[in-house]
């Protein structure tokens, strides 16, 4: 048996590295993770690049402008954004901080199929209509979207063209924090999700999860923190847990050998799929 120890610390013994892959290979999930890096890297690109453009939205990046939203400097840190859907179920939650408790008011936005709806009873704007709803449920005298020096920045409009300036910023001057939220949101981690995960800005305050961890992938997220859900979680549906060492894990932390061999296996291979994306991008272990 193996006592685990946080990543970093479960060293593979002379033995174990001669092994090699044969006991164990990690699967697609190398694939899943560099598509998902990517997808993250291209969300962060258009922000980047064409977000200050009238009415340009990056394709699957909505998640990533509510919490840039909440990240702006005069955004109030009392105000949050929650994403319900069509029965009135809240999906997420977008907030400055971590703490739900000093939420005074918040910007609804109810998501359908491929979209954002309103109330039947509202109109909607033929231009900017995503933003122009959020500044109509601002609280009065907000100065989000404010400080623009140009003719008309005081209006709705040209508010919008200094949000847009403003979010197009931050992605760029946070890149590295942004990427590893939509990294680790794209598994459904949110701020309040494991209290030993760094509380990234960037993350949703909460998340509505479609599956619940199992208490042993609970375990093993906890034990590594800055490791992929899904890669943990393939790793115990490929070598999966008797009852009793599912017990001496949970109340000792204590894996079976194979168990420990395998995942220092997979470690590997995502600590090196990390250095080589580094090479080619800056992230915040650079």
């Amino acid at each position: 048996m193996l006592k685990a120890a946080p990543m970093g610390k479960l060293a593979r013994s002379n033995e174990q590295k001669s092994l090699g892959p044969d006991r164990f290979t990690p699967s697609t999930v190398a694939v899943r993770e560099h598509r998902t890096r990517e997808r993250a890297d291209r969300i962060i690109d258009q922000f980047v690049e064409r977000f200050t453009e009238k009415d340009f939205f990056p394709e699957d990046g909505e998640d990533a402008l509510f919490s840039l939203l909440v990240q702006l400097p005069d955004w109030p840190a009392d105000l949050s954004i929650r994403i319900h859907n069509e029965n009135d179920e809240v999906l997420a939650v977008f907030l400055e901080g971590s703490d739900e408790s000093v939420v005074q008011d918040s910007i609804v936005l109810t998501q359908n199929v491929d979209a954002y709806i309103v109330p039947d009873n509202v109109q909607v704007a033929d231009d900017e209509p995503l933003l122009r709803w959020v500044f109509s449920q601002l609280p009065a005298g907000s100065s989000v979207g404010m400080g623009g020096n140009f003719p008309g920045s005081s209006s709705d409009a040209g508010r919008i063209v200094t949000l847009r300036e403003q979010i197009a910023g931050l992605a760029k001057d946070q890149r590295p924090l942004l990427f590893d939220a939509l990294v680790a949101a794209d598994e459904g981690t949110s701020k309040g999700q494991l209290d030993t995960r760094a509380r990234n800005p960037f993350l949703p305050l909460w998340v509505r999860q479609q599956t619940p961890l199992s208490p042993a992938l609970s375990a093993l997220c906890a034990l590594c923190p800055e490791v992929p859900a899904g890669r943990l979680e393939e790793l115990l549906q490929q070598m999966p847990l008797t009852e009793q060492e599912e017990a001496d894990f949970l109340n000792n932390l204590v894996l079976p050998d194979a168990f420990g061999e395998a995942m220092n296996i997979s470690l590997d291979e995502w600590s090196n799929s990390l250095a080589i994306d580094g090479l080619s991008r800056t992230r915040s272990f650079n």
